[in-house]
């Protein structure tokens, strides 16, 4: 009886403390949205460890990358995303910028030309700055 009580004790603290790969995606957000970077990483990687097909904390954790000029593992992150959600617009503009960044001003605009084609405003004003 009493290994049942702390196996239930365990269960109990286990469940009670354990996050959600969409708990830890929101504080990630939360610290993208604030600045703290470094952070949003660390919270985007649990919720992708977690949930490996989570396309959105791909993009996210892309976003966090590229904000600390990580441009590659940015890119690497945003194909992960685009690999999972291929109507991702917003992983595509952000893959515009890093692959800008890096130099890569033919693969930024076939990027945002995608993005574009598929209604994301964001896309349409980065055509109009990078590819004139």
């Amino acid at each position: 009886m009493k290994r049942l009580l702390i196996l239930l004790i365990l269960f109990f603290s286990y469940t009670t403390y354990s996050q959600t790969a969409e708990q830890f995606y929101d504080s990630g957000l939360e610290k993208l949205q604030n600045g703290n970077y470094e952070g949003a990483i660390s919270d985007f990687n649990k919720a992708i460890e977690i949930d490996p097909n989570y396309a959105m904390a791909y993009t996210r954790r892309g976003a966090a990358k590229r904000r600390l000029k990580d441009y590659s593992g940015s890119i690497k992150d945003l194909n992960k995303a685009i690999e999972l959600n291929p109507y991702d617009t917003l992983a595509y503009s952000l893959r515009g910028i890093s692959k800008d960044r890096l130099g890569d001003k033919n693969g930024a605009c076939e990027d945002f030309i995608i993005a574009s084609s598929m209604g994301d405003t964001r896309a349409q004003n980065a055509l109009k700055f990078f590819c004139n």
